[in-house]
């Protein structure tokens, strides 16, 4: 993380009267993975959770505890790990060979709040017309 950002989460707590309670690495890739342990050593009151189906590469440590991270826990769909949040994991789906696609969704009931880190790209207000009808007629001839 960087000064800019530790600085603003360190305004929102003072504002708000708050303190950072948890840290999540919802998903499986390496450029979410790479800040988890810092965002973890700026926090060390908080709870650290992961998306089950990590790995590293080029050993392949599936435990977090490897990479010294030893309060980490793998999030569980069945359990309420976090207050007032539900979570949905989508993987891990792992092909032959390293990496894979895995993320952790969470639901804030309060609020409504669905957080989604690399699920969701885009979503427009109406499908996308796959292929325009005059495409479609020109290739009908």
């Amino acid at each position: 993380p960087t000064v800019e950002c530790l600085e603003s989460l360190q305004q929102i707590q003072d504002e708000q009267n708050l303190r950072v309670k948890y840290i999540v690495l919802p998903t499986l890739g390496i450029e979410h993975k790479v800040f988890f342990g810092q965002f973890c050593a700026n926090f060390p009151q908080a709870k650290y959770f992961y998306t089950p189906g990590q790995y590293s590469f080029p050993l392949n440590f599936a435990d977090l505890k490897f990479l010294g991270l030893f309060k980490a826990q793998a999030l569980n769909d069945q359990a309420e790990q976090i207050p007032g949040i539900k979570m949905k994991t989508l993987g891990p789906i792992k092909p032959p060979g390293n990496g894979g696609f895995a993320e952790t969704a969470f639901f804030h009931e309060k609020t409504k709040t669905l957080f989604v880190v690399d699920t969701v790209v885009k979503v427009p207000r109406s499908a996308p017309q796959i292929i325009d009808t005059k495409s479609l007629l020109f290739h009908a001839r």
